[in-house]
């Protein structure tokens, strides 16, 4: 039995970051857009994401910018009253309504609190019942 190729025809060597499942609800925007669609944080890692919207508020398309939105009181994150983070689109999935996006124009400051939400969800994961 053959073993699968390693890397593909444009392998790359990129710092492998883990993902962790969320399960929380969040709100994106398109930048252009004072529209918000709510949706469903179901993955992050501190590169991306992906969300998954109800079938009727989809309409993201391949690599559009938009703004993730998520309530900093559900990690702790005090010194700050919004937590509003670029983002462009990477993925798109229209039959289960998912997209995956990278984080874009990340400062110290929101890097720190992504990896906040990251090390929230990393230990959610962990946890053993």
């Amino acid at each position: 039995m053959k073993s699968p190729k390693k890397g593909g025809a444009k392998s790359r060597k990129l710092k492998r970051v883990e993902r962790y499942l969320a399960g929380i609800p969040v709100l994106v925007q398109k930048i252009d857009s004072k529209r918000t669609f709510e949706c469903t944080l179901l993955n992050i890692s501190l590169n991306d994401f992906t969300v998954r919207f109800e079938k009727n508020k989809f309409d993201f398309k391949k690599n559009e910018n938009f703004y993730i939105m998520i309530d900093p009181e559900l990690f702790n994150i005090t010194h700050i009253s919004s937590l509003k983070i670029n983002a462009i689109c990477k993925t798109v999935e229209e039959n289960k309504f998912k997209i995956t996006a990278k984080f874009t124009e990340i400062n110290e400051n929101l890097l720190s609190d992504i990896e906040i939400i990251v090390n929230c969800f990393k230990n959610l994961n962990e946890y053993e019942i």
